[in-house]
């Protein structure tokens, strides 16, 4: 059952509008003014306190709020909506649905990709040598790579740094998404 579903369930309204994506924690939809929302889920997984999970989201977001910053996204908004349980293999499980509202990014195609999935897993190489190698044949901005680079390398707290949690805003910088897995 995805995040929708479950809040249609619990008869709480929400702002939809085109869904974007969706993924294992959330669905991400198009509110058609430059800025889109997501919905996630935080499960209870039994290990970690499911409060402090949620608390250390919420700061994390509501710091990037009072906070813009040139790694992620703009934030503007964050809203816990419910609260609830459910039964998963006999089991109770807490959960805690939330929202935020962010600029809308553009996905990375082609060139970009495959440029920023090099400098994500050759972390070792000098960034230049890599990027003079993969300028042969490739188109990418190499200035905005390699400031993403050194962005990237200042101490950041994301944990989910992958080529799908990287976009560009409407300047063509690259930005990292998905903010539920912030330390």
């Amino acid at each position: 059952m995805n995040v929708v579903d479950i809040l249609s369930s619990h008869n709480v309204g929400f702002i939809s509008g085109e869904r974007l994506g969706e993924g294992a924690d959330g669905e991400v939809f198009d509110l058609k003014n430059g800025k889109v929302i997501k919905y996630s889920i935080l499960y209870d997984d039994y290990v970690s306190d499911l409060e402090s999970k949620f608390l250390n989201i919420k700061k994390n977001l509501l710091n990037l709020i009072d906070n813009s910053n040139q790694l992620f996204c703009n934030v503007y908004e964050f809203r816990e909506i419910i609260r609830s349980s459910r039964v998963c293999q006999g089991v109770k499980q807490d959960y805690i649905i939330y929202s935020y509202v962010m600029e809308k990014m553009d996905l990375l195609y082609g060139d970009e990709q495959k440029v920023l999935f090099s400098v994500l897993n050759n972390k070792k190489m000098d960034l230049h040598v890599l990027l003079g190698g993969l300028s042969f044949g490739l188109y990418f901005d190499k200035p905005k790579v390699v400031k993403f680079y050194e962005l990237l390398q200042s101490g950041h707290g994301h944990k989910d740094i992958h080529i799908q949690n990287i976009m560009k805003d409407c300047n063509g910088n690259f930005k990292l998404i998905d903010f539920d897995r912030m330390v």
